[in-house]
């Protein structure tokens, strides 16, 4: 009876000894992400940031085609889920409905995140493709799609308040976690070899200034949320041309996916008719041209952003403008006079945080005859005597950041075991 007891003492302690060391070793494997954007820089910005809080992500750009596109997003999801279940998806190739990258490389995933409308028929795309509990699917941000075909919906509360309406009061959205602010990352993504190039050439015409100083100027595009045209576009160049001659600053011009051809032609155009010395003190990137994958597309981005030494942002871009504030930057909004709906509403959050403030140049560009307020009187905003920049990291709270992570990693594990949460 003695050796009975000791032996089951001996097996319950080698029994907890390898439980304990398969759950350590379970804890210690990293779900595996993927980040499904349609390569946009805000929507692909947005969803690595989530991403690689999640586990170890690997970003895929898959975008629904031109032809399904012009269809309302319920009529491209009844078309996913015909594909699936005509098992096309046995293939290397995407379906004829989808462009992009492959989803047949990389190990298969436990998170699929997905942000961009573009990119949704190819998140539902993957997440039907495994098992249902092998995929918990999330998506960033408002799509016109019923929240219960994904696992999770995060959104900001400034633009759900505004968009959800149409989907009925926001207490009945079982599935949707809605953030006080953007969900942002202090970190800076770390360069590889093409992106690393990029920044090099991009920055290089300034290397050989005395004045380093330098604006990143970030153009978006009209939108029913904030509506501006080749008119402003020109005026936003006279800006420029002020930048250089009178503040002695060199101009990185970046155009996202969002800006339309005849908006980069206007720009170009008047940079080479007004500004002078353009060649050597204005350097344009269009982020839309091939060669750079979506992932070295935001590094260099990001790096763009933190060596600037402010930045200038058009207003129909929120994500971008409340991303450049996190790299402690003086930013400036243009055309937020043309503002409405959520975007006004953001807007005039950002500026009375003081974390932005509008771009008006100062006409006169002479200093101030009291030397005490020299400090408050900003040339890129010269309507009064501003306070300075608040901290974003402060605005921003990074405990948003985590309670997201946590709630996604809970509601994952209730659906993978069956168990409801115990908090």
């Amino acid at each position: 009876m003695l050796f009975r007891s000791v032996y089951l003492i001996k097996s319950s302690r080698i029994g907890f000894s390898q439980g304990l060391l398969q759950y350590t070793t379970k804890a210690t494997k990293r779900p595996n992400v993927w980040v499904v954007t349609d390569g946009g820089i805000e929507s692909t910005l947005q969803a690595v940031t989530v991403g690689k809080r999640l586990g170890e992500f690997n970003v895929k750009t898959i975008q629904s085609s031109q032809f399904i596109r012009v269809l309302p997003m319920v009529l491209q999801k009844y078309i996913v889920d015909w594909g699936t279940k005509r098992n096309m998806t046995t293939t290397k190739s995407l379906p004829w409905y989808l462009s992009g990258d492959s989803t047949e490389a990389g190990p298969p995933p436990d998170y699929v995140v997905c942000s961009g409308n573009n990119a949704v028929p190819g998140a539902l795309q993957v997440a039907q493709s495994y098992p249902p509990k092998q995929v918990f699917s999330v998506f960033l941000g408002f799509t016109n799609l019923p929240f219960i075909h994904f696992d999770q919906v995060v959104i900001p509360k400034y633009e759900a308040n505004v968009k959800m309406a149409k989907l009925g009061p926001l207490v009945i959205q079982k599935n949707c976690i809605v953030t006080e602010v953007p969900l942002l990352d202090t970190a800076l993504l770390p360069l590889t070899g093409k992106s690393k190039q990029l920044c090099d050439d991009l920055l290089h015409a300034f290397s050989t200034k005395e004045k380093k100083d330098t604006t990143v100027v970030v153009i978006g595009g009209h939108t029913s949320q904030c509506r501006w045209y080749s008119e402003d576009a020109v005026n936003l160049v006279h800006n420029m041309k002020k930048m250089v001659t009178h503040l002695g600053s060199n101009l990185l011009v970046i155009f996202t996916e969002k800006t339309p051809l005849s908006i980069k032609q206007t720009i170009t155009n008047t940079i080479s008719k007004s500004i002078p010395e353009h060649d050597t003190k204005v350097v344009t990137w269009d982020t839309t041209q091939e060669g750079l994958t979506s992932l070295e597309r935001i590094e260099a981005y990001d790096n763009l952003i933190h060596k600037a030494s402010r930045v200038v942002v058009t207003a129909d871009l929120d994500y971008a403008t409340a991303h450049a504030t996190m790299k402690r930057k003086p930013v400036y909004v243009t055309f937020g006079g043309q503002c409405r709906g959520h975007l006004l509403q953001f807007q005039r959050w950002l500026r009375d945080q003081r974390l932005t403030r509008k771009l008006r140049l100062d006409r006169k560009h002479k200093p101030s005859h009291h030397p005490k307020q020299q400090p408050l009187v900003d040339p890129y905003s010269y309507l009064g005597h501003h306070p300075s920049f608040a901290v974003a990291a402060k605005v921003f709270a990074p405990a948003t950041m985590d309670h997201v992570i946590h709630e996604l990693e809970t509601i994952r594990q209730e659906k993978i075991t069956g168990k409801r949460r115990q908090d």
